[in-house]
């Protein structure tokens, strides 16, 4: 009788290991669906990114377009004076012209950056991510496997005491 008690003891012991192992299972879930979270807010905040350097490319664009409109307007007046005058304001032209073809060129490249920095990050989580859940799903087949294997052998011994009364 003391071993069929030791036995339902341990038979015992072994179903509060697999509800823990549930609870464990369960609590991986929850860590899985929150990586996965945390990575499509990544991803989200990345392309937030890109979109706001894209509308302040087009904010630029449409600056320079207002700009070049500002100065043509401005040498039509100005057409009677001096050549010299017409030379320099020629200048001026092409300075804003040159500014805005590097601040656009320097817009692009900060957001290639970004993009770059944004998919590196969101392929970091996703790495991290399959990491863990395939140490999660190793841990937990191999508690499984434990689980089952001291179910057969507490059932066995449980036989074996039965046969023996």
């Amino acid at each position: 009788f003391d071993r069929a008690a030791a036995q339902e003891r341990r038979a015992t012991a072994a179903s509060r290991e697999i509800e823990a192992a549930k609870r464990d299972a369960e609590r991986s879930r929850g860590q899985k669906i929150e990586a996965e979270r945390a990575a499509e807010q990544g991803l989200a905040a990345a392309e937030a990114r890109r979109a706001r350097a894209a509308r302040r490319l087009e904010e630029l664009k449409a600056e320079r377009r207002r700009a070049e409109a500002e100065h043509k307007k401005w040498l039509v007046d100005q057409e009677g004076e001096h050549e010299e005058e017409m030379a320099a304001i020629q200048r001026k032209i092409e300075g804003v012209r040159a500014t805005s073809d590097d601040q656009a060129r320097s817009n692009r490249r900060q957001v290639a950056r970004e993009k770059e920095r944004g998919l590196e990050e969101a392929r970091a989580v996703q790495e991290d991510f399959q990491r863990r859940c395939a140490e999660l799903e190793d841990k937990l087949k191999q508690h499984a496997w434990a689980c089952q294997a001291a179910i057969c052998a507490a059932a066995k011994r449980r036989e074996d005491a039965e046969e023996a009364i």
